[in-house]
Order: structure tokens, then C-alpha cells, then sequence
């Protein structure tokens, strides 16, 4: 894996020049809708898919999806159909979690969050509390992003 090429996506992903890899194409002649954020981060992203419903249920989602659209045309709302599928027939994804709101906070939103941990230790044990907020390399930003991101975290 070309891991200095997805670092070089995700500093572009970082800037408030970005854009979100998915929306409506308005003109496809015109639009540059392929640029290396979509290309890059749609990778990262599949490989986070693997990671979280397993490298069996993936596979075999990619698998119903490509046989079910072989010859056809596709939408990506199809391959989030075909994995959540898989997901919840095989347990790797809970049965109220939709592949498609967990993908959209990821496509629709230009971006990527950083993940704040804080520990905190208490007679009975550890606690953790999490906190994203939107990752940037421009300090002069000021823009609120109120964008949520589902992240697995295992």
C-alpha cells in the first residue's frame, strides 16, 4: 500500500479548498468529480469498511454486489446495500446500523476528524471519553463544521 499517497489525500482532505468525494454531478463534461481525494479517500474508506465488518463479510458483500450488478449500472448506495446485507446476516454489523448513514457522514462532508482521547481512572476501572472534530492544516480557518463522522473503534 502506498501509505505516502494516502497521506498526500488526506493533507489535500485537510484543506477548506476540499471537497466531498460524492454529490450531484451536474454536468459531467465539467465537473471534476475524480480528483485524487476521491480516489484516495474512496480507498481509505474501503479499507475501513474491511476493517470494521471483517475481511470474510467484505469480501463476500463485494461479492453479492458484483454479481448482482454484472452487465448493469451501480450506484454506491448499491455497494452499501450489498455490504450491510452481509453485515447483519453474518452479526458483523449491528441490525439498527445502516451502511448508508455511516458512509454518508463520510462521503457527503469534505474532511476527515481527528479523535481526542481522554482517560480517566476511577476505583472500579478506566474510563474513556472520545471527541472528534474536524481535522485542519488551515489555522486560519474559523469555518464551524458541525459534521459527525461514524467511526468504528475496536
Amino acid at each position: 500500500m502506498d501509505f505516502y499517497g494516502i497521506h498526500n489525500v488526506f493533507a489535500l482532505d485537510a484543506l477548506k479548498s476540499s471537497v466531498a468525494i460524492s454529490g450531484p454531478i451536474q454536468n459531467p463534461r465539467f465537473q471534476n468529480n475524480f480528483t485524487p481525494i476521491s480516489y484516495g479517500k474512496g480507498c481509505a474508506l474501503l479499507r475501513m469498511i474491511e476493517h470494521f465488518l471483517t475481511p470474510q463479510t467484505f469480501y463476500l458483500g463485494l461479492k453479492s454486489y458484483f454479481e448482482s450488478h454484472r452487465y448493469g449500472n451501480a450506484e454506491m448506495a448499491d455497494l452499501w446495500s450489498a455490504l450491510e446485507k452481509q453485515g447483519h446476516s453474518d452479526g458483523t454489523l449491528d441490525l439498527d446500523l445502516s451502511m448508508n448513514e455511516i458512509m454518508d457522514s463520510w462521503t457527503l462532508h469534505k474532511g476527515f476528524p481527528v479523535v481526542h482521547v481522554e482517560k480517566y481512572d476511577l476505583p472500579r476501572g478506566h474510563v474513556f471519553q472520545l471527541r472528534q472534530e474536524k481535522f485542519n492544516l488551515e489555522i486560519s480557518d474559523d469555518t464551524e463544521e458541525d459534521t459527525v463522522w461514524y467511526i468504528p473503534v475496536s
